[in-house]
């Protein structure tokens, strides 16, 4: 599209052109990108610095042992890290586990899901860096829809940390289509711990497309716990 589409009336050529080159000079000259304070720090530096901020907070740490944790937070990825930030929150954290945490976090990397169920489970009550480290393993296990199950299981109310963990090996065995009749099930207004629990042992027994009909029967608007009975 030319200049002569924006200014039909008055504007020749000669002016098009001298304006054009007016603007490319503003563009070099004048506007030209100026580095802002931090440029030189990258994604994983900023997240590392995170990190550190929820390390530091571990009890009782020794200058040794930060300056260790500050070598080893570095070489962490970014889902190990956020899964890091929650462990050392937890009550009866030090510097051991931290260790056994490292250890675990250094296997196979954490998928996204696993990450944010591990984070939804470490909201909790009671919920303690022993089990924890127990979760961590756990839930390494799950696959996608399996977390998202998990997710919501531990969002119910009434629900523990112990009794939470105890489900994932059911959560694994079910197919997709079981998980997510699972994850309707347990969004239906009213559902708590108890009755969750015992809607596991109804879609362990249903598959294909029984699982798919009670997922989308649980998901009908307006659905609460007592149109279940």
């Amino acid at each position: 599209m030319s200049c002569f589409t924006y200014f039909p009336h008055k504007m020749d050529y000669r002016s098009c052109k001298n304006i054009l080159l007016l603007l490319g000079v503003l563009l070099i000259f004048g506007f030209s990108p100026r580095p802002c304070a931090g440029a030189g720090l990258n994604l994983h530096d900023i997240s590392v610095a995170q990190t550190l901020k929820f390390y530091r907070q571990v009890p009782h740490l020794s200058s040794e042992e930060l300056a260790y944790g500050r070598k080893i937070v570095a070489g962490l990825g970014y889902n190990a890290q956020r899964v890091f930030r929650k462990m050392c929150l937890m009550p009866g954290i030090n510097f051991a586990k931290c260790k056994e945490t490292w250890t675990s976090l250094r296997g196979p990397k954490l998928s996204y899901a696993q990450v944010l169920a591990f984070e939804k489970w470490s909201s909790l009550p009671a919920v303690t860096s022993d089990l924890g480290l127990k979760a961590l393993l756990a839930i390494r296990t799950m696959g996608y829809e399996a977390c998202r199950s998990f997710r919501r299981y531990c969002g119910l109310p009434k629900m523990t940390p112990d009794c939470a963990l105890k489900t994932i090996l059911l959560l694994n065995r079910f197919d997709d289509a079981q998980n997510r009749a699972a994850q309707g099930l347990f969004a239906v207004a009213g559902m708590n711990a108890v009755q969750a629990l015992d809607s596991l042992g109804i879609i362990a027994r249903v598959h294909d497309h029984q699982a798919r009909a009670a997922g989308a029967f649980a998901g009908v608007a307006g659905m609460n716990v007592g149109m279940l009975d």
